[in-house]
């Protein structure tokens, strides 16, 4: 009986007390993914920050949307950081949406991983069931493109992965090559068992990306890198985790109010700081578990 209610506690604090994040000054950059979301708003405004971590070497990647505008998606350090193209949820619906994506693809070149859509669900009201009819034309009409798909990611919470459940119960299971993208926040840490639940019903040789991961709080970024991205990776076995947000209005930002619809003063994450300082935890010599090198 005492064993019983042993396990009934463990489970709960599991499910119910998941990490209470603290508000760690070290940052453990073994644990850092070198990949963030970056909206597409005027580059030049965001250069002079976003330079400063790719002289670092702590950025690989980039993740980004409405690549009509431009800005963003073609200044690429000269090929040195890769994209993540977002296939945006307004062209999910068209009659053409397959010559749609060709097009994207033939206009954008450089990019090879390509996402179809972004939390569907919540923006644009598909259910998972319609989204996964539309997604397998899009898969069967670019198996010459040469590109890699990745599927929508839900919302990153309790009702997403019951979304992303009803996504693999639609067949997203029966890709052999695509990569699953999942997003994960803060304010509902339980949901990563249920990611995790889902994840374990897709093929191992399925890839997953979180594609949007963090927290709205500039004093929990650097302990939601060190306690929620092992988690993150030993979970949901994501291989690439992608920072919620380079910038934006709020305190999900690496640089906060770049952007010109912002009000108030330019506030930067102390995350950021140690990302550009190289200030990490030295209680290893490795390698990051995302391949980043440590700076001597």
């Amino acid at each position: 009986m005492k064993k019983i209610f042993l396990i009934f506690i463990l489970s709960f604090c599991l499910m119910s007390c998941y990490k209470t994040l603290g508000e760690d000054d070290v940052l453990d950059l073994s644990v850092w993914s070198p990949y963030i979301n970056i909206h597409n708003f005027e580059f030049s405004l965001q250069a002079p920050h976003f330079s400063k971590l790719v002289d670092a070497g702590v950025v690989r990647g980039i993740r980004t949307g409405k690549l009509e505008v431009g800005s963003v998606s073609s200044w690429m350090f000269g090929g040195q950081i890769e994209v993540l193209g977002i296939f945006d949820n307004e062209y999910l619906r068209s009659p053409n949406v397959c010559e749609i994506f060709e097009g994207y693809v033939c206009s954008h070149s450089y990019i090879q991983y390509w996402e179809i859509g972004n939390e569907v669900e919540h923006f644009i009201g598909m259910s998972p069931e319609e989204y996964m009819i539309i997604f397998d034309k899009i898969y069967k009409s670019s198996r010459n493109l040469n590109v890699t798909l990745l599927s929508q990611a839900p919302f990153g919470n309790i009702d997403g992965s019951k979304i992303f459940k009803r996504m693999i119960d639609a067949g997203l299971n029966k890709y052999p090559d695509i990569i699953a993208a999942l997003h994960f926040y803060a304010f509902d840490s339980k949901a990563i068992h249920y990611f995790a639940e889902q994840v374990d019903r897709l093929p191992l040789s399925t890839k997953v990306w979180v594609t949007e991961a963090g927290i709205n709080q500039f004093s929990k970024h650097i302990s939601f890198v060190n306690q929620i991205y092992p988690d993150i990776v030993n979970s949901l076995r994501a291989e690439r985790i992608y920072w919620y947000v380079f910038s934006e209005c709020g305190e999900h930002s690496l640089v906060s109010n770049l952007a010109p619809a912002c009000t108030g003063s330019v506030m930067i994450s102390p995350l950021y700081h140690k990302l550009i300082e190289g200030k990490i935890r030295d209680s290893s010599n490795s390698s990051s578990i995302f391949g980043v090198r440590r700076r001597q």
